[in-house]
C-alpha cells in the first residue's frame, strides 16, 4: 500500500491542523486533498511559504486584537442607559435581557452581540429592577470590557389637559 506525505494548507477534520505534515493513502491525497487545495507536497519552498503565511496571519491577529482593545476602552467609558416601566418599589414590568443591552450598545455605535454580554452577578439575569448593574462584554477571548447598565424608570407621559 503506497502512501503520500503532504503538508496541510488548511485544517482538515480527522487529519490535522494547517501546517502539519501527514502521511495519507495515495488515492486520498491525489484525488481529494491536492485538487481541493487542502494539502500540498512537502517541499522546502512550500514549507517556507507556509511559514510566511503564518507570520502574516499572526501580525494581522495582533493588529486586530489592538483594535478590539481600543474598542473595549471606548466601551468601558460608555454606559448603557435603558428606560423601562417599573412600579413604586422599583420592580420592572418585564425584564432587561442581554438582547436589549446589545441593542442599546448598537444604538451607540458598538457591534456587541447578546451572547458576548454577561452580568458580573449572573444570578441577576435577567434584570428585573431599577438600578446600576456592572456587566462584562467579551469582545475577544483575551479582551473583556467592563461597563455598566443603568436601568431607569421610564418617564410617565403627561397628557395635556384642555381647560
Amino acid at each position: 500500500m503506497r502512501s503520500l506525505e503532504l503538508l496541510l494548507m488548511q485544517d482538515v477534520a480527522k487529519l490535522g491542523p494547517k501546517g502539519k505534515i501527514v502521511k495519507v493513502k495515495l488515492g486520498y491525497g491525489r484525488n481529494y486533498l491536492l485538487p481541493r487545495g487542502l494539502a500540498t507536497p512537502v517541499t522546502k519552498e512550500n514549507l517556507r511559504q507556509l511559514e510566511i503565511q503564518n507570520k502574516r496571519q499572526a501580525q494581522l491577529e495582533v493588529e486586530h486584537k489592538e483594535q478590539i482593545r481600543t474598542q473595549a476602552k471606548q466601551l468601558e467609558m460608555t454606559p448603557c442607559t435603558i428606560e423601562a416601566k417599573a412600579n413604586e418599589e422599583g420592580h420592572l414590568f418585564g425584564s432587561i435581557t442581554y438582547v436589549k443591552i446589545a441593542e442599546c450598545f448598537k444604538k451607540q455605535g458598538f457591534d456587541v452581540k447578546p451572547e458576548n454580554i454577561e452580568l458580573e452577578d449572573p444570578s441577576l439575569h435577567p434584570i428585573k429592577e431599577l438600578g446600576i448593574f456592572p456587566i462584562l462584554v467579551r469582545l475577544h477571548p483575551d479582551v473583556v470590557a467592563k461597563t455598566k447598565v443603568w436601568v431607569m424608570n421610564e418617564p410617565e407621559a403627561n397628557p395635556e389637559k384642555n381647560s
